[in-house]
């Protein structure tokens, strides 16, 4: 899912967001348009999902979301906690991608060893392993010792070997726009492509769209596996 390429003219004034050392980036306000989610090249599902989630009129659209936010520059850090929150979703930054490797490793180790007390007691809620839980990742991909893709590998073959079907939804957050580093995303595992820096309608759409597909390809796997068990 790319956000970004197409996308429909406004007749606003551009705005400028003041970076660190002195830089600018200018940008043109931009409106949702009906075609700015599609499919992912290469990413396919057999149940259909609701894509209207342009009209986005509730300032809370992202209230009980919890976001791990993976960026490295102040600035960003500010404008990216400021938008999720005034969004109505809680946030946890982290600055690299090995401290989100770190974060992730938590969640997914606990949420193995909650996966593996239910399968002992036949599926009773008896979660006693408790981490910080995240519903998504923004993350950053252009960054210092681990960038955003390799963070991704780690992330996804943690998630495989923890072998609890669960993968989180995360989202390319990148001011490189290039197709080599969107097919560089999509390639790492990540589930959306979005322009940085994005409007907050945007950036609602697409988490808004990203963890509805996503939590519905799950609900498909796990009727598939059952399915599969008869």
């Amino acid at each position: 899912m790319s956000i970004g390429k197409e996308q429909a003219e406004t007749t606003s004034h551009p705005e400028k967001l003041e970076l660190e050392h002195g830089l600018q980036l200018e940008f043109e306000p931009v409106p949702v348009t009906n075609n700015i989610i599609p499919q992912a090249e290469g990413s396919s599902s057999s149940c259909p999902v609701n894509e209207d989630v342009t009209s986005l009129d509730e300032k809370k659209v992202l209230e009980g979301l919890s976001v791990l936010l993976v960026e490295d520059q102040a600035v960003l850090q500010r404008i990216g906690i400021r938008m999720l929150k005034k969004l109505g979703a809680g946030v946890t930054l982290v600055k690299d991608g090995e401290a989100a490797v770190e974060a992730m490793t938590l969640m997914i180790n606990a949420a193995r060893k909650n996966h593996q007390i239910q399968n002992l007691h036949h599926g009773s809620n008896l979660e006693t392993h408790n981490s910080p839980h995240y519903d998504l990742i923004l993350m950053d991909c252009q960054m210092g010792s681990m960038d955003g893709c390799k963070a991704t590998r780690v992330i996804r073959k943690l998630e495989a070997e923890a072998e609890t079907g669960q993968s989180i939804p995360i989202i390319a957050f990148t001011a490189l726009v290039t197709a080599d580093n969107e097919r560089e995303c999509f390639n790492s595992g990540m589930d959306t492509f979005l322009n940085k820096p994005a409007q907050e309608h945007l950036l609602a759409a697409a988490i808004v769209e990203t963890i509805a597909r996503k939590s519905h390809k799950f609900s498909c796997d796990e009727q598939a596996e059952a399915q599969d068990e008869k």
